[in-house]
């Protein structure tokens, strides 16, 4: 659980600390305050990466660095985002050790809901995809590999088509295998997770 967040040069906060307690924490406020921007900062602390943002975005604006420590019951976890040459450094503090990654057993379980959200009901299908494979990333151990890698091998058979198919038959067979392979685990850990549902 939760109990205390610092956040320094992070979207709106300059320096600011949050204090949680047991139970149901309300986070009120008028529009453009802050509240998401807080809720984005307890996720990237506990997962390590933002649900609506990529890491340069995080760092209030004209600053070099953003920080959030977390205190997660007695375990301490920093997360520290400096621009570098136009580059983002990301790197994290677990109990004073650090990672440059967190692996999903160094990540803190996270479910967030928001309004974007609603439209898994009615909306398109990717949508809901990606929300079962957030869930699976966070529960099961290399799926997060397994899905960069679906991404790129649909990718590169991508690109070859725009090539010609005739052009490309060859090479287009063996990514057609990759994504088949890669394909196959991705759905049978859906419909695991969906069986457990």
């Amino acid at each position: 659980m939760l109990d205390s967040i610092r956040l320094q040069n992070f979207r709106s906060y300059k320096d600011d600390s949050f204090e949680f307690g047991n139970g149901v924490n309300i986070i009120v406020g008028p529009n453009a305050s802050g509240k998401t921007n807080l809720i984005e900062a307890i996720l990237v602390s506990a997962r390590g990466g933002s649900f609506r943002a990529k890491d340069a975005e995080l760092i209030r604006f004209d600053r070099p660095w953003a920080r959030i420590d977390g205190k997660f019951g007695s375990f301490d976890r920093v997360v520290k985002l400096e621009l570098k040459n136009e580059t983002i450094k990301k790197s994290y503090e677990l109990d004073g050790q650090s990672f440059f990654r967190l692996s999903p057993q160094k990540m803190v379980p996270a479910v967030l809901f928001e309004p974007n959200h609603l439209l898994m009901v009615a909306g398109p299908p990717e949508l809901r995809r990606n929300f079962i494979d957030d869930v699976i990333e966070q529960t099961l151990p290399g799926y997060a590999t397994t899905r960069r890698a679906y991404r790129r091998a649909l990718s590169q058979r991508n690109a070859l088509l725009k090539r010609g198919y005739t052009v490309a038959k060859p090479q287009i067979f063996v990514w057609n295998l990759r994504l088949s392979e890669l394909g196959g685990k991705i759905a049978a850990e859906r419909t695991a997770l969906i069986e457990k549902f």
